[in-house]
């Protein structure tokens, strides 16, 4: 029964260890330049860092799964995206998916954003988002708020849900007078 015990220890302890080096580092800190990416997306354009610059931007990592909480995050997007094309900003989901599967995706959704396809996930490893299985790997959900000058104003990542799309909202609604 110790040998049980003694190899359940020592397997949980290696799962958290792999799970831990599968994740890609941390996110970006509010204050610092936008990683650097470019990536195709559903909508036929090229978007990038670069081609961000002079207006805010809404970028938020998702696994592009068909979870109800994923789906629910999605949604959530796709409800606010009027309101944050009326703050100035644009809005951008990253995946790490194919072009094709990001396009299917936002189409079987009605997604009014684009959806950028990383599929060699190195927007995501950029940005902290990447889960790195060997067989299996996806982004996992994150919220990265940008000023104009392509500088990070604030990161959501252990809250990226629902909640952090009203947060996301809120940021961007003009100060009170």
């Amino acid at each position: 029964m110790e040998y049980v015990l003694i190899a359940l220890v020592v397997f949980s302890a290696a799962a958290v260890t792999f799970l831990a080096v599968a994740q890609s580092g941390d996110p970006p800190s509010p204050g610092s330049p936008l990683p650097a990416f470019r990536l195709g997306g559903t909508d036929g354009a090229s978007h990038s860092d670069e081609t961000l610059r002079g207006r805010p931007a809404v970028i938020f990592f998702f696994p592009m799964d068909e979870t109800p909480e994923c789906l629910a995050v999605a949604r959530a997007f796709a409800e606010a995206a009027p309101r944050i094309e009326a703050a100035g900003a644009k809005l951008l989901a990253i995946a790490v998916a194919t072009p094709e599967a990001a396009s299917r995706y936002a189409l079987a959704h009605s997604l009014p954003y684009p959806i950028l396809a990383d599929a060699d996930g190195r927007a995501a490893r950029a940005f902290g988002s990447l889960v790195n299985l060997v067989a299996m790997r996806f982004a996992k959900k994150l919220t990265v708020l940008a000023g104009p000058g392509g500088r990070v104003k604030a990161v959501w990542r252990d809250n990226a849900g629902t909640d952090s799309v009203a947060q996301v909202l809120a940021r961007l609604a003009p100060p009170a007078p």
